[in-house]
């Protein structure tokens, strides 16, 4: 429900607002959802691929062949800023250049493609490097094996993708200007006011953990 929600705000023309940074703790939670087990897996499964700027990721309306997770360097999700047509996307030349929107950034931590194994139509935007990015690229078929063979492992990836589907329509709401009682970067803290996005003591657990995590896995692939 909540990725079709967010397919529909995608394919509407001209009624996204333009991009703005986003925090890294979404990406921190992922990780800390995550167990080292899965990490040493996805290490074990991934494939490093190098991006050059511009380069794209994902094209929108073309399947999705992996899930990837952004190792370094910063990408960029836009929507076409004309009517949204799947077919006609399907058969345009991959070098066409269209006019598109910017909705978000993904920077290290983030992951691109996982919405792809909740919802199996084409992705209504594309995602490309903005400067020069290193991913973690996990086939689909291998991880959709592994989803199969290790529930455990399922079940934490599937709360994963819950909770960045969740982040990601929050996240788009936002440019709609259906904003909700959140601090934004370089605003003065009113201490009367109790923010939607702030974080109890479990949550801030949730995020160290996750931020170790991440920085033992680019240690073990030699990104850092």
């Amino acid at each position: 429900m909540l990725s079709e929600r967010l397919r529909q705000i995608l394919e509407m023309p001209g009624q996204i607002q333009a991009v703005t940074e986003q925090p890294m703790k979404e990406a921190l939670f992922v990780f800390g959802e995550l167990r080292d087990s899965d990490v040493d897996w996805l290490i074990a499964a991934g494939e490093i691929k190098s991006l050059a700027p511009n380069e794209v990721l994902i094209h929108s309306g073309r399947p999705v062949e992996a899930l990837y997770f952004v190792l370094d360097g910063l990408l960029l999700i836009s929507s076409p800023e004309d009517h949204y047509n799947p077919l006609i996307l399907c058969f345009e030349c991959q070098e066409q250049v269209r006019a598109e929107k910017a909705i978000a950034n993904l920077t290290r931590g983030e992951i691109s493609g996982a919405i792809s194994f909740l919802d199996f139509r084409p992705p209504a935007a594309t995602v490309r490097a903005v400067n020069h990015s290193l991913v973690l690229s996990i086939s689909r078929q291998v991880l959709a094996t592994k989803l199969q063979q290790d529930m455990s492992f399922a079940s934490r990836f599937y709360r994963v993708l819950a909770f960045q589907l969740s982040n990601s329509l929050q996240t788009v709401m936002s440019r709609l200007g259906c904003t909700k009682n959140t601090y934004s970067q370089h605003q003065e803290m009113d201490e009367a006011v109790e923010y939607e996005d702030e974080l109890d003591l479990d949550s801030l657990q949730q995020v160290s953990q996750g931020a170790a995590r991440f920085n033992w896995m680019l240690k073990r692939i030699g990104v850092i």
